[in-house]
């Protein structure tokens, strides 16, 4: 290495012989690099070549439609003269293209191929127009030539079989240069409910497969010919707003639509043995995007044993509201049992109120919710013997111009909390009077 200046090195290869090189400079450690200079080779001997490349494939699965979405980062080497093929097989990964070739073009798996047609793996690759959207055959090998283009759909796929995808990059102009450039396999399979336990509160993700989640739960044995009631509570989280579908032997015998808050579902005779399944989906588009999780408990009970009962109309009302202090009311729980309201305030970022999801009624309301980043209060006022229609409460020590976020949760003396809907109040700037 040379220095013709300060900040610049110069590399010398004594000896050399007309031709073409290829140079590989890797950056070993701070203020130091490696730099290997390499005759032109053929596809078998590009030993760096996997070095300068970082192509992750990524994949989506439609199960339903029995379609998979994959995608994968352009190759770094040559991108304006490379283009992709990807391979599919259910039997085994490919690492050399021409192999896949073979057994795509023979229809099954010869581990000896004895050809390898790169005489026209132009004609090959390029003779079919690339589709968007391509049907395979899962018990074959599949060899799709996708362009200069980084996506494909698959169709087609068979249920519980592991997928090998491998993304090769062909070299446009070079007829006999291909390289592998990622690998990654897949496990297609059919969405299995999840099983509900009697009572308890289950959260769980409902994002993948265009927001579908399914419940399952079986009506257990009581030993009584009376049918009973089955009854679902639902709780939205992050804001996902959802509809519901309950289905009992492939039959809906019962929708719920547009549930953004505590929802209570009753379905009517029910009996020992039968098998429910509860599916939710986001009710839109746009909240595909921001599905995240739901809260879901189940009981063939009358009531919850550690869960209150929440009123039907769960809204908190803004009664009245000055620079220090806000009033609120809320509607009076119908629950029998020994309960405590409580109140619990917390501080909105006014440069940034997106940090925090005002609709979250799957937060821990326990004795952790102190811990949380923007925790202002939390009191539980004394429950008056007889309650009223509604309850009311005055928040004070509360700061001008500043916004807060207000939640009820009514809480058993054993068993877990559940939120009314949340409040947002803006308070005041000027309260001369106060």
């Amino acid at each position: 290495m040379r220095s013709s200046k300060a900040n610049q090195r110069t590399l010398i290869l004594h000896c050399a012989l007309k031709g073409q090189y290829d140079l590989f400079v890797q950056a070993r450690q701070r203020g130091s690099i490696k730099i290997e200079a390499h005759a032109w080779r053929s596809r078998d001997q590009w030993i760096l070549l996997n070095r300068t490349q970082c192509v992750n494939i990524r994949t989506q699965n439609r199960v339903r439609k029995r379609q998979m979405i994959i995608k994968w980062n352009k190759s770094k080497f040559d991108f304006h003269a490379v283009q992709y093929c990807l391979v599919v097989s259910t039997q085994h990964a490919h690492k050399d293209l021409c192999a896949a070739i073979d057994e795509y073009v023979s229809g099954g798996y010869d581990k000896n191929p004895t050809s390898c047609a790169f005489f026209n793996i132009l004609d090959l690759v390029f003779g079919k127009q690339a589709e968007k959207s391509r049907k395979i055959d899962p018990h074959i090998t599949n060899v799709i030539c996708t362009g200069s283009r980084t996506q494909q759909v698959i169709r087609g796929l068979a249920i519980n079989y592991i997928y090998h995808l491998d993304v090769f990059g062909v070299h446009t102009k070079k007829e006999n240069l291909t390289f592998h450039l990622s690998s990654s396999s897949v496990y297609f399979n059919r969405t299995q409910p999840t099983a509900l336990k009697t009572h308890a509160l289950n959260i769980v993700k409902i994002s993948g497969l265009y927001g579908i989640q399914v419940f399952s739960y079986k009506i257990p044995f009581a030993g009584n010919a009376a049918k009973v009631t089955l009854r679902y509570l639902i709780l939205p989280c992050g804001g996902t707003e959802v509809d519901a579908k309950i289905v009992r032997q492939r039959s809906i015998i019962g929708i719920e639509k547009n549930i953004y808050k505590a929802t209570y579902i009753d379905v009517p005779s029910v009996s020992d043995g039968e098998r429910y399944m509860i599916r939710f989906k986001p009710n839109n588009d746009d909240e595909v995007l921001r599905a995240n999780k739901i809260a879901l408990a189940v009981t063939t009970d009358k009531v919850f044993n550690q869960l209150p009962e929440l009123p039907e109309n769960t809204t908190i009302f803004e009664v009245r509201t000055q620079c220090r202090s806000t009033e609120i009311a809320w509607y009076s729980s119908p629950e029998l049992r020994a309960i405590q309201y409580c109140i619990i305030v917390f501080n909105l970022p006014q440069r940034n109120r997106s940090s925090f999801d005002y609709t979250n009624y799957c937060m821990d309301f326990g004795k952790r919710v102190t811990e949380h980043p923007q925790f202002h209060s939390k009191k539980c006022p004394k429950k008056e013997k007889i309650p009223p229609l509604m309850e009311t409460d005055a928040i004070f020590n509360l700061l001008p111009g500043e916004m807060y976020l207000i939640y009820v949760t009514v809480n058993l003396i054993e068993g877990k909390p559940l939120p009314y809907q949340s409040l947002k109040v803006k308070m005041y700037q000027h309260c001369p009077n106060e």
